[in-house]
């Protein structure tokens, strides 16, 4: 019963990722705001707002102009659902599971605000860097342990940011990137992790680039996902990082 409550809360927090994903890049209020139809702007009613239902009884067109609503509302919604039940299927259902679940759902606002627009909101980095200290209080994390990594991961980014810019003439990394990259000091909270992060935004930003470029054959692509799954993957399995330091004791033997 409690796999099927998560999975409906998910899909709950997936409609509010998709409303606030779009609306926090255009500086407007997810709260004072009701949810209306981007495109006729007619306001929502309760029955119009079933996460992945109401797409699904509406056909995916508004009922009230009938255009086509993007498929990217329903997909948003089961995604958070699979965050929230990959959570709740590795810690049960605790303190330090919601945590980690409001930390998925603002991961992935995050996401989707960088792929459609590419800008990460500063209310987003507002809400991870409490939220990442309430998690390594609960962990017992040393503070002295935090601050080290906030500076090497903050000053890394930094470092990309404005010595890219000496060397080649433009940013590499955007401004977005370098604060979100402070957020991650905050969230790993342990230098032997860093590597092993920097290593898989690495990877994962070659591949995420290559199928950018052949889908908008556009030369600069959003690093925000990149940054947000490698997270997210560390956080949830710290030990994926001795998989790295393991990888790389064995190339260098």
């Amino acid at each position: 019963m409690e796999w099927v409550i998560v999975g409906l809360i998910g899909l709950c927090f997936g409609s509010f990722v998709s409303m606030a994903s779009y609306r926090l890049p255009r500086e407007e209020s997810i709260i004072a705001k009701r949810s209306h139809c981007p495109k006729c702007s007619h306001k929502l009613s309760f029955f119009d707002l079933w996460p992945v239902l109401s797409w699904i009884l509406s056909r995916g067109k508004c009922r009230h102009c009938r255009v086509s609503i993007s498929v990217r509302y329903p997909v948003t919604e089961i995604v958070c659902a699979g965050l929230l039940l990959c959570v709740y299927s590795q810690l049960g259902l605790t303190i330090h599971s919601i945590v980690l679940m409001l930390f998925s759902i603002a991961l992935l606002t995050m996401l989707i605000a960088d792929l459609e627009t590419t800008l990460i909101p500063d209310e987003i980095h507002l809400f991870l860097i409490p939220l990442g200290v309430m998690y390594h209080w609960n962990l017992g994390t040393p503070a002295s342990q935090l601050i080290v990594c906030v500076i090497l991961s903050g000053g890394l980014g930094l470092l990309l940011h404005y010595g890219y810019y000496w060397v080649r003439g433009f940013h590499g990394l955007g401004f977005g990137d370098v604060k979100f990259l402070f957020v991650v000091g905050v969230w790993l909270a342990s230098a032997n992790q860093l590597p092993a992060y920097l290593f898989a935004i690495g990877l994962l930003g070659i591949v995420i680039g290559a199928v950018w470029k052949f889908i908008s054959q556009e030369p600069r692509f959003p690093f925000a996902p990149a940054l947000a799954v490698s997270l997210w993957i560390m956080v949830l399995w710290p030990a994926s990082s001795d998989l790295f330091w393991g990888f790389l004791r064995q190339w260098l033997i």
